[in-house]
């Protein structure tokens, strides 16, 4: 297995959950007064992953499927994502066809309170982010801003943007937009299979220089 987060691709399992908490929570140094928050956050690490393995426990072997340096030539660079919502609506059934239609391991961050966090501490492990652009309204970040930050983190990570307001799915977003692929919700199991096609040739080939 790969070691260390300056890896660009992890294993989404028990053992990078083991690995994320140990990095960013040390246990072997003596515990402080500051320190007692983070250790909340590194409770809810571990929930979120917790929540994960049950789901797919069940269906495959999580330490032989998340070695990337293993893969099989018939297996797609897109296996692990990271989707950023809150709970509305399209979420649930476009969660639904990641993981149980096609089979993708799905981590969901819900709160926005806590995508910043999650964006700098686990973006850049997985095949694939998707943020929902309906999650940043009211009170919550600025969806411009994050978007800029996300770059930053995923300059080698294709990034997904989801939204029941746009009109049409778009395949090459980048160039109009500072994201790689638009998905309209609802979207059908064909639409997301082809985004992940073209996902699949950003991550091999690299995004385009262009910017919006």
């Amino acid at each position: 297995m790969m070691s260390g987060l300056s890896n660009k691709r992890l294993s989404i399992g028990g053992a990078v959950r083991a690995r994320l908490t140990g990095y960013f929570f040390p246990t072997h140094l003596g515990k402080t007064s500051a320190e007692e928050g983070e250790e909340e956050n590194a409770k809810e690490v571990n929930y979120l992953f917790d929540n994960f393995d049950q789901r797919i426990s069940k269906k495959k072997n999580i330490d032989a499927l998340f070695d990337y340096k293993n893969y099989s030539s018939i297996l797609p660079i897109i296996k692990n994502v990271i989707v950023f919502s809150r709970l509305c609506e399209g979420v649930s059934e476009f969660r639904h066809q990641l993981e149980i239609e096609l089979e993708l391991n799905v981590v969901m961050v819900n709160d926005p309170n806590v995508f910043y966090e999650w964006l700098f501490r686990g973006a850049h492990i997985a095949d694939l982010v998707v943020f929902n652009k309906d999650s940043f309204l009211d009170e919550y970040p600025c969806f411009e801003t994050f978007m800029r930050a996300a770059n930053s983190v995923c300059d080698e990570v294709p990034i997904v943007v989801t939204s029941k307001k746009f009109m049409l799915n778009n395949l090459s977003a980048r160039g109009q937009n500072n994201w790689d692929i638009s998905l309209a919700l609802p979207v059908s199991t064909y639409t997301i299979k082809l985004a992940l096609q073209k996902a699949t040739d950003i991550a091999r080939d690299g995004k385009s220089i262009e910017s919006p």
